[in-house]
């Protein structure tokens, strides 16, 4: 997290607080954060899961004696809020003891960061997103206040401010207690739980991955939300930059001129169904979910989240099959040229298994009245549609009117044909016939060696349309590397631009 200060007012007392931490003997602390993750202990119930209990558990954990018995108590606590049963993992404990340990380091505190109000809070909620944290001072210097701010697109499901107010001592309190147990009282995900989960007394036997039962993982209405366990993935990928690979994704992104000084950015997304668990469903039937944030690098510029049920789209089925075993699924947003990060994932709802990934993302400028072309498409098809269809979700993969589905892998056998797309812009119009007149050029480069030689070349001259498409056999061209060269020149403004774009024939 950045600018993590609430906890230290104007510096002075973290400071005097974090000495006499260091000075404590470290086997006194050891001690302590033994006993909180040591399930015979008698204090394990008031470490940092006491956040997490029911009144019904922290009632019966009182009452139980023996060790043993409180091992088994544990073990069921846990199981409870498997949101993987009949998996070696559980998802939920593992994120919820790396929470801990962020706010012991965040957070330092003779007792651990988790004890803190401001750790209590980053354990059941998350981390701010960026610029969601402020610092408010009095006006002689000290610290009157912090603010944590979710927006309403966050796991809470609605906007909320929590407050942090120091007291004599300049230890930071929640001063919106209420509000905080009002969320977790409409949000028993946030506690690992669900409302039907909740209600079993004893975990039911794991023959293989049962269906979901908490109606959070029940598959979300179309422009709802996505589950409370795969927004848990996406904030534990973002908080600690760790990938899960039980299922298989990569992207594609292609980037078009928009109409203000934003970029079209389209974001492809493919995905190799894990193999079927017993008691699953088969892969494939619409039972995942994908999600994802795409974070600037400016600080000025907004986060985006894509966590809609809908923000991705399926391509159809015959569609896929060019990319081999990859699903694909398709997402736009507008966003100004730059630095970012792209967080993103899937789950598949049926047993809980995931796929993330993390990558930089450099979106360029369009902005430039120079003759420019769009990124390059290699494609699973090309095919012109007349009507255009109206509606975002049928117009995901709509370019004018031609519909694109971008390759996942590029790579291709010599039995497929090469497919692409791309946009042209600024080229100047003929006054007399308001078209434009372009020289269009083709090279296709094979590699030998460590060096690119230009193998073919195709010219279409005199070219009038601001997007093309072009399909070409692979029958016969030898397995190595290539590269797409496109280049396009304007007879009447008299400028050239190029793009180029590397694929595999295997």
């Amino acid at each position: 997290m950045q600018a993590r200060q609430g906890n230290s007012g104007t510096g002075k007392w973290r400071f005097v607080l974090l000495g006499i931490s260091l000075l404590l003997p470290l086997q006194g602390f050891s001690r302590e954060k033994q006993s909180y993750e040591d399930p015979s202990s008698k204090s394990w119930r008031t470490g940092p899961v006491r956040y997490l209990m029911t009144k019904a558990e922290e009632k019966k954990i009182k009452s139980i004696k023996s060790p043993e018995a409180r091992m088994k108590f544990v073990k069921e606590f846990w199981q409870h809020r498997d949101p993987t049963p009949g998996t070696e993992k559980n998802e939920f404990r593992e994120n919820f003891l790396a929470l801990v340990e962020e706010t012991n380091r965040e957070f330092p505190s003779i007792r651990g960061g988790w004890s803190t109000a401001q750790g209590r809070i980053l354990i059941l909620f998350g981390s701010p997103e960026p610029g969601g944290q402020h610092i408010d001072q009095n006006p002689d210097g000290g610290l009157k206040r912090v603010r944590w701010e979710y927006p309403e697109d966050s796991a809470l499901g609605e906007a909320l401010t929590v407050v942090f107010v120091p007291d004599e001592g300049g230890e930071l309190n929640l001063s919106n207690i209420k509000d905080v147990q009002r969320i977790l009282a409409q949000n028993p995900e946030l506690l690992g739980l669900g409302e039907k989960r909740q209600a079993q007394a004893e975990p039911e036997p794991v023959t293989g991955a049962p269906p979901e039962t908490e109606p959070s993982e029940s598959p979300a209405k179309p422009g709802g939300r996505i589950t409370a366990a795969a927004n848990r993935i996406l904030e534990g990928l973002v908080a600690r930059n760790t990938e899960r690979h039980e299922i298989r994704l990569l992207t594609r992104w292609n980037f078009y001129e928009a109409k203000d000084i934003t970029t079209h950015c389209v974001l492809t997304i493919g995905v190799i169904p894990p193999p079927s668990l017993p008691g699953s469903t088969a892969a494939g039937n619409g039972a995942k979910e994908l999600f994802a944030r795409i974070v600037p690098s400016d600080p000025v510029l907004d986060t985006v989240n894509l966590v809609q049920s809908d923000s991705f789209v399926p391509a159809g089925q015959m569609e896929n099959a060019p990319s081999g075993p990859f699903e694909i699924y398709q997402a736009r947003v507008s966003l100004p040229p730059g630095s970012y990060q792209l967080y993103a994932g899937v789950r598949n709802r049926d047993d809980g298994r995931a796929g993330t990934l993390l990558e930089a993302i450099e979106i360029p400028d369009f902005t430039s009245t120079e003759l420019s072309l769009s990124t390059i498409t290699l494609a699973n098809m090309i095919q012109p549609v007349n009507p255009v269809p109206e509606g975002p979700e049928l117009a995901t993969y709509i370019f004018g009117n031609t519909r694109v589905i971008p390759r996942i892998e590029l790579v291709y056998r010599s039995s497929e044909d090469l497919s692409f797309y791309f946009q042209v812009y600024n080229a100047k119009k003929d006054p007399a016939t308001s078209k434009p007149r372009l020289d269009v050029e083709y090279q296709f480069l094979m590699k030998r060696g460590s060096r690119y030689q230009v193998a073919a070349k195709v010219p279409k001259p005199g070219q009038e349309l601001g997007a093309m498409g072009f399909s070409l056999p692979l029958q016969g061209w030898p397995a190595t590397d290539y590269r797409l060269r496109v280049t396009v020149t304007d007879r009447i403004g008299g400028g050239t631009a190029t793009r180029e774009i590397d694929f595999k024939v295997r």
